[in-house]
């Protein structure tokens, strides 16, 4: 449960909201995707150093960025549509040290800013459920 109160205070730092945990997952919704870049980057450091948790743990992260669908279901607000979908998707591409970044979040002048000195790398792939589109991703890492 640690790391969920370490994703609750991230998230909700840069003005985020959780919409929805998913077994140890959380999904959460930005305005813009430069605080969720940064609420992630604060969640990944805080959850690796020693002092947050019993043990240090990695956490993967994908940001994705565009339209959805919004509806009130059991009297919270949800989110639908295939923005949610490749942003459920790009977390699976993340191995902990680094965050997936689809090109609309890439492509986004404040995550230029952010990103201007750390490692990224751009790589083509297919993602679940999208068979026929091919997706530019980027994985960005601090630099050592």
């Amino acid at each position: 449960m640690d790391h969920f109160d370490v994703l609750k205070q991230a998230i909700a730092d840069e003005g985020g909201a959780i919409v929805k945990t998913i077994g140890d997952a959380v999904m959460a919704v930005f305005q813009r995707p430069a605080p969720a870049l940064r609420a992630i980057f604060n969640a990944q450091k805080k959850l690796m150093s020693q002092d947050s948790v019993a043990r240090p743990l990695k956490l993967k992260a994908g940001i994705h960025y565009g339209s959805c669908i919004a509806v009130n279901l059991n009297e919270r607000l949800d989110y639908f549509g295939t923005t949610v979908n490749a942003a459920s998707r790009l977390v699976e591409l993340s191995s902990g040290n680094d965050i997936i970044l689809s090109s609309a979040v890439r492509d986004d002048s404040e995550v230029q800013e952010i990103v201007r000195d750390l490692k990224s790398e751009c790589v083509e792939t297919n993602l679940k459920g999208f068979d026929k589109e091919t997706f530019e991703v980027w994985r960005v890492t601090p630099k050592d």
